[in-house]
C-alpha cells in the first residue's frame, strides 16, 4: 500500500482522494511517524512539505474566570458550606432539645457550638445575598 502525506491538510490521505500537494512517503517513514505520535509528538510538515515529528507546543493557559464565573463558583461553595453547617448543627441541637425535654440545663459546649454554627451560617447567608445582588446587577 502506498502512503501519502498532505502538508496543507497535515494528514495521510488515501489513494483516490489525494489533495494536489500530497507526496509519497515510505511505509517505514509512515510507521515511525505514527510511533512518534503515540509518544506524544506532533506531526507537521517541514520546510519542504515532508512530514516530521516535533514536540507539541504547550497547551494554552485556560482563560481566567470571569467575575460572574467566580461569583457562581463562590455561591456553590457557600451552598455546600451551609449544607455542611446544617448537618453539623444536628447533634448539638438534638442534645439541647433532649436536655430541655428532661428539664435539665443543656451542655454549655453544645450551646456554644450551636451559636458558633449559626454565626457562621449568618455570615455565609449575608455573603450569598451580596453575591446574588452582584450577579443580578451584572445581568441587568
Amino acid at each position: 500500500m502506498k502512503r501519502y502525506y498532505s502538508p496543507s491538510e497535515n494528514c495521510f490521505p488515501q489513494e483516490g482522494s489525494l489533495p494536489e500537494d500530497a507526496i509519497l512517503i515510505s511505509e517505514d517513514n509512515f510507521l515511525q511517524l505514527l510511533r512518534d505520535q503515540e509518544r506524544g509528538m506532533a506531526i507537521q510538515p517541514d520546510e519542504n512539505g515532508h512530514p516530521v515529528t516535533v514536540t507539541p507546543p504547550p497547551a494554552p493557559e485556560p482563560p481566567a474566570p470571569t467575575e460572574q464565573e467566580l461569583a457562581q463558583q463562590r455561591i456553590t461553595e457557600i451552598t455546600q458550606q451551609l449544607t455542611a453547617n446544617d448537618l453539623a448543627s444536628v447533634r448539638p441541637l438534638r442534645a439541647i432539645f433532649d436536655a430541655q425535654k428532661k428539664g435539665v440545663e443543656p451542655n454549655a459546649l453544645d450551646e456554644a457550638r450551636l451559636t458558633e454554627l449559626e454565626e457562621q451560617a449568618q455570615a455565609l447567608r449575608a455573603e450569598l445575598v451580596t453575591l446574588n445582588e452582584q450577579l443580578n446587577a451584572d445581568a441587568g
